[in-house]
């Protein structure tokens, strides 16, 4: 896929990839921060809510009307190192979707605050009454305590009292700097007359010269078990984790190749074959692998019987110890080569997942053609850079969290 490059008068970079005959154009305003550069958990998520519930000029009901009417998909992502508004629509509602967009990036008001607080705090709510996702709350905020990598719902939960609207506004403005942030679009579109179409729009926006208001790295937690009681729960719910490097590193590829290899590559991989086809432990058995701007998470995930928890921990050190003992056969490293080329192929399908493959990439620093780039490196892992990732980043002792009811607890010896 072709792309073109270029920038408005205040800088912000634009890029623009042509898509004649697709009836739909895909744009993304991506802007680099996050909930990474947040002083309170909750603060990223509700900006980005927020841009969609009212301007100077535009109700929250208006803005809906006007999505609606002109069968407009928008939506906004807030993610741990960008925020993103993201637009599909057809060619012929190019120019007032992108009215839409200037009016919500600059002239939100974020009034709306008390009633976005309140129903994120009763989605919250509802997603910690899910036994895994509680499970996965407490690993995430053990494994980066005191990070912004791990403001969970939880967090954010005990944060809401003490935002308000103005405390939100503020720190989006300190986002919103045009060389901080991109716009991509992907469509039937021709550079020469987009661009001036979005100066009028967008070449407002401040450039202001200052520095990504980010703190330190996270600081590794000791291996720990961190542990929850839930009661009447049917399932122990068990996550375990180890840092890795973060998007940047080299050894991403490898590392993403064993993932796909230990528990992300579907009935296949050996998580699934060994712990729940074989042993019976597993409802459900995953791998994971997360990789953000100053760390990276390697984790292993298992909704088990109450009675099985340390079975299921030995499962776990049994497989990630054959990992790096064990010759990986070099049928299993292909089966997970064309697992994730799938991935890319449909991934990369439509103008709006293109769009968002572009500013997402573009805005971390990695380059436009990174995912091209990324699948050639994993097309270059080999076996022996399996087991050399695997001796580096899965050796040591894991950060542990386990849900389960106080008496499974106390059977695994864990209360």
């Amino acid at each position: 896929m072709s792309f073109e490059t270029t920038a408005l008068s205040n800088g912000l970079p634009v890029v623009v990839s042509p898509a004649p005959g697709t009836p739909r154009v895909a744009v993304c305003f991506a802007i680099r921060g996050g909930s990474r550069t947040q002083e309170r958990p909750g603060v990223a998520g509700l900006a980005a809510r927020l841009l969609l519930k009212g301007t100077r000029t535009r109700t929250a009901e208006a803005i809906a009307d006007e999505i609606d009417r002109r069968a407009i998909d928008l939506d906004q992502i807030s993610g741990a190192e960008h925020l993103m508004i993201r637009l599909t629509c057809l060619n012929s509602q190019l120019d007032p979707a992108l009215d839409l967009v200037a009016d919500l990036l600059q002239n939100s008001t974020f009034a709306d605050f008390p009633k976005e607080a309140a129903r994120l705090a009763g989605e919250i709510q509802s997603h910690l009454d899910q036994p895994r996702e509680r499970a996965r709350d407490l690993f995430l905020r053990t494994m980066f305590a005191g990070h912004p990598y791990g403001h969970t719902g939880t967090l954010v939960l005990q944060s809401l009292p003490e935002l308000d609207a103005d405390r939100v506004r503020a720190w989006y403005e300190r986002q919103l700097c045009a060389t901080r942030m991109n716009c991509v679009v992907v469509g039937d579109v021709a550079t020469e007359e987009l661009v001036p179409r979005l100066e009028a729009r967008f070449g407002g926006i401040p450039a202001m010269d200052r520095a990504l208001p980010v703190g330190p790295p996270p600081t590794p937690t000791a291996p720990t078990v961190a542990t929850e009681a839930k009661a009447e729960a049917n399932q122990a719910q068990l996550y375990q984790g180890w840092y890795a490097p973060g998007f940047g590193d080299a050894d991403r590829a490898p590392l993403s190749a064993l993932n796909t290899l230990l528990g992300a590559g579907g009935l296949s991989c050996r998580l699934f074959v060994e712990l729940r086809d074989k042993q019976g432990l597993a409802y459900t058995v995953r791998s994971g692998y997360s990789a953000f701007s100053d760390a990276g998470l390697f984790s292993l995930y298992i909704g088990t019987s109450p009675g099985n928890i340390q079975r299921a921990i030995a499962g776990f050190r049994e497989q990630v110890d054959r990992l790096y003992n064990e010759a990986i056969p070099p049928g299993e490293l292909d089966h997970a080569k064309g697992h994730l080329e799938g991935e890319y192929v449909l991934s990369h399908e439509t103008n709006v997942q293109r769009c968002t493959d572009y500013a997402v990439h573009h805005i971390l620093g990695l380059g436009l053609d990174y995912s091209s780039r990324f699948l050639e490196q994993i097309r270059a892992v080999q076996v022996e850079d399996l087991q050399r990732v695997a001796r580096q980043y899965l050796a040591s002792a894991p950060v542990t969290a386990v849900v389960a009811t106080q008496e499974a607890l106390a059977a695994a010896d864990l209360a």
